[in-house]
């Protein structure tokens, strides 16, 4: 293994495998077909990424592609689980723009050669809104004796974790990155546990889901007008 690259990174990179261990294991692939697509986006960019830096060379453009697509698949999975049919079209809506702003900040306001200062804190940022929106509506929901999807919790909590984390990492090491490497150092090592820690999560609540859940809607009773808004 090269030096200067954590044994926890690697383990990091990995992580978006278990959620698909588990879909695949389950036989829940469809039902989460964009978290799947978010975990594998997940797994290319990490890869492609190491394999740039074990060669010495500059691999933070690869972000600038992957990330926001990574991000707008976790926007629509979070969409499935949400409560109203409005609720799920602006998130829907929110990651096709996420897709459209980050390419027009890219080319206009970032360095490629370096770290994201706002297409992709931006996106880190809504990734964690919309998770934790849907943590409320799913706690909601449970105090208002509907049933909650399956995993509804821990999938969601999962991609809270993983926004924070990202939105944290990106403007300190933005900050940091030439002055201060043992600084450095230490954050990627908590970030590359907390990203372990978020996928984790978003694997448990794939496990915790129940066969009969299309799309994280289809074993919920049918709400009533006045229950919708």
């Amino acid at each position: 293994m090269p030096s200067g690259i954590p044994l926890i990174a690697y383990l990091s990179a990995a992580s978006p495998v278990l959620p698909v261990v588990v879909a695949v294991g389950k036989g829940r692939v469809l039902e989460n077909r964009w978290v799947l697509a978010a975990c594998l986006i997940s797994l290319v960019g990490d890869a492609t990424g190491l394999f740039y830096s074990n060669r010495g060379q500059n691999n933070l453009w690869i972000s600038y592609l992957v990330t926001p697509l990574q991000f707008a698949c976790m926007l629509l999975a979070l969409a499935a689980l949400l409560t109203t049919a409005q609720e799920q079209m602006t998130v829907k809506l929110t990651a096709v723009l996420l897709l459209a702003v980050s390419g027009v900040l890219a080319v206009m306001a970032e360095d490629l050669s370096n770290f994201s200062r706002y297409s992709l804190p931006l996106g880190s940022l809504l990734v964690l809104g919309a998770s934790v929106w849907t943590l409320v509506r799913q706690g909601s929901g449970s105090a208002l004796g509907t049933a909650a999807v399956p995993g509804g919790f821990w999938l969601p909590s999962g991609f809270a974790i993983y926004g924070a984390v990202m939105a944290a990492y990106m403007p300190l090491l933005g900050g940091f990155v030439s002055s201060d490497r043992g600084f450095v150092e230490a954050v990627l090592k908590v970030k590359s546990a907390l990203v372990i820690v978020s996928f984790c999560l978003v694997a448990w609540g794939i496990s915790c889901q129940n066969r009969a859940t299309v799309s994280g809607r289809s074993s919920l009773p049918s709400s009533s007008p006045s229950g919708s808004s």
